[in-house]
């Protein structure tokens, strides 16, 4: 997570895609961080852990699309096409 953080500010990244369970610092932990210091970059946050009950926590946090484990390649893709194509916000 810090080093998302890190990267996402000095490249100034469009979009991240991040899971909620990562060693050192949590997803949600990240995207707090990252909603401070990289608040156009859109976040697009997994989980598979504990049925996914945290997705909605990440989504009122500011991720930008949350996304259930098992995935699609041709999910993420649509969806990292279609955030890519709006606007920025949070």
């Amino acid at each position: 997570g810090e080093e998302a953080v890190k990267q996402a500010v000095a490249e100034k990244a469009d979009l991240v895609i991040l899971d909620l369970v990562m060693p050192d610092q949590e997803g949600i932990e990240t995207i707090q961080v990252l909603r401070k210091r990289a608040p156009g970059t859109r976040i697009i946050a997994i989980s598979g852990a504990f049925g996914g009950q945290f997705l909605n926590v990440a989504e009122k946090l500011g991720a930008h699309a949350v996304m259930a484990k098992p995935l699609k390649l041709e999910s993420v893709v649509s969806k990292v096409a279609e955030l890519l194509r709006s606007p920025a916000s949070h």
